[in-house]
């Protein structure tokens, strides 16, 4: 890294008095829309020499120190790095590294063993002021962790001219289990064998799904009690119902905006068919058009703005092993955790709150399904074609657009095997999210013809592709295009 890329620095002491070997770094942006990264760094203490230290034993010990301590260190540009502990923290806490398998992160993750209990910590490599995730697992478990996993510490850059802090990095409690998506790949999995030679798939996907019929409405239970519990941590009072109004003309520009750069973008990708690529936006399109023209009724009950995760995955839904204990409250589950909290906003008095809606963790959780069902389906069909996944996709794609695919490559029976997929992930992913609500609404419709409900899924939809594209991710671009198509209504 060279030198002008670093705007501040601090070195850390050790608390037990040994030599300072760990710096934290501040690195100014790339650009004008970021904000910086943070760097920590490690000295060889043989050959002197510096070297990234996420994850490294020395760093992650040290920190832990920091925390318990409480510190204060002054930066080289005098600012501040200013640690936070949670209650369970020890001063005197033994800290060392335990085996972990993270997989892929954004941020960097260590499995720690802290005074005998296992914790996570988690360092952030790019500067967010609007990240809230540590204050919010601070105040979720001030009463209990019923929803997220318990806080011990962190530890925040504070720019004292700007008067704005930058989280660098969290430890909170370790929860033994999987994501939701382990369950969901394993019945999604064991569907093919069910619906082979089915050109009507969908009433064995229905018995399939049965084994899930208990674990899943369960889980919509639980983050209808997640978001209860954190819309009342943030107003200091029970919500009201429906919270408040909704910015649906901020969100509606703020889809037009994302649908002319998303076309600009696409219409320049010559991985893409012309025509998916045309039909994807022409259905975008006329679907916010629609959704504009019914702009008075957007924001009616029972939609309205209110916290939310954020940014909700199946990966971040979390399922550990069947409690042998008695039930947890209703709404609850001892082996169900939140993690990776992203709302946006945490100030229900500030303008970001209103274009934020619990429904979005739902639409989320929707668009989850579609990416996780459209990779399981395309990787099945291409095992029983001997096709490369993304012939696959693509073929997919133009035949929801009412393309005829390659007939060199799709003769009439690898066609029908071809539906015969994408109709039972379609149904299996309809059944599982219908599942979800079922909890989540308690029984009740939900609220899925919902105009809000189509608004906000447009928006996630127009976000993803838009996302892909920028990385020349061309499989799954197709999947999105695809959905494109197809949505609100596959």
């Amino acid at each position: 890294m060279a030198l002008e890329e670093v705007r501040d620095h601090v070195d850390v002491p050790d608390p037990a008095g040994g030599p300072s070997r760990v710096r934290l770094l501040i690195t100014a942006p790339e650009d004008a829309t970021g904000a910086g990264c943070f760097v920590p760094v490690a000295q060889d203490p043989v050959s002197g020499k510096w070297a990234e230290a996420r994850t490294e034993a020395v760093f992650d010990a040290l920190m832990l120190r920091h925390v318990a301590a409480g510190s204060i260190l002054l930066t080289a540009r005098g600012n501040e790095i200013r640690f936070h502990a949670g209650s369970a923290a020890s001063p005197t806490a033994a800290v060392r590294g335990l085996p972990f398998e993270q997989g892929w992160s954004t941020n960097a993750l260590s499995l720690l063993d802290v005074d005998g209990t296992p914790y996570v910590h988690k360092t952030y490599r790019r500067l967010d002021p609007e990240n809230h995730e540590a204050e919010l697992l601070r105040r979720l478990g001030a009463e209990d962790s019923r929803y997220t996993c318990p806080y011990l510490g962190g530890y925040t850059y504070c720019d004292t001219a700007a008067r704005t802090r930058y989280p660098l990095g969290l430890v909170y409690g370790f929860f033994p289990g999987h994501g939701l998506d382990a369950p969901l790949r394993d019945s999604l999995r064991g569907l093919w064998d069910a619906v082979a030679g089915c050109p009507e798939p969908e009433a064995a996907v229905l018995a399939h799904v049965r084994p899930l019929e208990e674990l899943l409405p369960a889980g919509g239970a639980f983050l209808r009690g997640f978001h209860t519990r954190l819309d009342t941590l943030l107003h200091g009072a029970p919500p009201r119902a429906p919270g408040p109004g909704f910015r649906v003309a901020a969100l509606l520009d703020q889809a037009d905006l994302r649908l002319r750069e998303l076309a600009a973008v696409v219409r320049e990708d010559a991985e893409l068919s012309v025509p998916v690529r045309e039909a994807a936006l022409g259905s975008l399109a006329r679907q916010l058009r629609a959704l504009r023209a019914r702009a008075g009724e957007l924001d009616r009950p029972p939609f309205g703005a209110g916290a939310c995760h954020g940014d909700l995955h199946l990966s971040h839904f979390l399922l550990g092993p069947r409690p042998a204990a008695p039930a947890a409250p209703a709404g609850s589950s001892p082996r169900m955790r939140i993690i990776d909290l992203s709302t946006p906003c945490t100030d229900p008095r500030a303008p970001g709150f209103r274009v934020q809606s619990p429904w979005q963790d739902l639409v989320s959780l929707r668009r989850a399904l579609e990416y996780f069902s459209a990779d399981e389906a395309a990787d099945h069909t291409a095992t029983l074609l001997g096709l490369p996944s993304p012939e696959v996709v693509r073929a997919a794609a133009e035949s929801a657009a009412g393309l005829r695919p390659d007939a060199a490559l799709w003769t009439p029976p690898a066609l029908r095997t071809l539906r015969t997929v994408q109709r039972a992930a379609a149904a299996w992913r309809a059944r599982v999210h219908q599942l979800l609500l079922d909890g989540y609404f308690g029984g009740r419709p939900a609220p899925s013809a919902h105009g809000a409900w189509q608004l906000l899924r447009l928006d996630r939809l127009l976000r993803e592709t838009a996302y892909n594209c920028a990385h020349r991710r061309t499989y799954y671009q197709y999947i999105d295009l695809a959905f494109a198509i197809g949505a609100p209504h596959e």
